[in-house]
């Protein structure tokens, strides 16, 4: 028997009201801070991470088992940090997509 088996899942947290008045406003609010941020996503990713990104991601990647050949899915993608990792283990005989609900994150576009 799971530990949480018979529990109720936890409501999500009341309306921070200071942000938004309701979940529409919380979503619009949400999808302009990620979009505005994006563009600096992997500047920071290599500052705060000193550097080790790169290798975290591959390594979690083939702890995973993803390897060539293989198809995967990046879902919440954002800059495609994940996604571009993953395209190098699966190499050219594999696919990877990148699905994300923010445009600005993914876009090839945005310089993310």
């Amino acid at each position: 028997m799971s530990h949480d088996e018979g529990r109720a899942p936890l409501p999500p947290h009341p309306t921070l009201d200071r942000y938004y008045a309701d979940p529409a406003g919380q979503r619009a609010f949400l999808d302009a801070m990620f979009e505005a941020t994006a563009p600096h996503y992997g500047r920071l990713d290599g500052l705060v991470s000193f550097g080790s990104g790169p290798y975290y991601r591959r390594y979690a990647l083939q702890r995973a088992g993803l390897e060539p050949g293989m198809v995967a899915l990046d879902v919440a993608t954002g800059t495609g940090l994940v996604a571009q990792a993953a395209r190098a283990l699966v190499g050219p005989t594999g696919r990877v997509t990148g699905l994300d609900r923010i445009s600005g994150c993914s876009s090839p576009a945005a310089p993310c």
